[in-house]
């Protein structure tokens, strides 16, 4: 959680395009979701470059694998 907040958010919030971000803990399992929120797919596509030393970062720290997707927010509450 220190490692999204502290070094991740800092720089997904920099980047052009980008809306929001949550980070999803599970409550019995070691799990973690993150989910960004972008205003077009071309500055997603753009933010995964950039993340890239992020994901190496996690893999170094002994977090796990996890696959990145794009999903199309089709309804959205506030």
């Amino acid at each position: 959680m220190e490692f999204f907040r502290d070094k991740v958010l800092g720089d997904l919030s920099a980047m052009e395009g980008f809306q929001e971000a949550l980070l999803l803990l599970s409550d019995d399992t070691d799990e973690v979701l993150a989910v960004s929120l972008w205003d077009t797919v071309e500055h997603i596509r753009a933010a995964e470059e950039k993340t890239a030393p992020h994901r190496a970062a996690r893999d170094r720290m002994g977090g796990k694998r996890s696959s990145m997707k794009v999903y199309e927010v089709a309804y959205r509450s506030r």
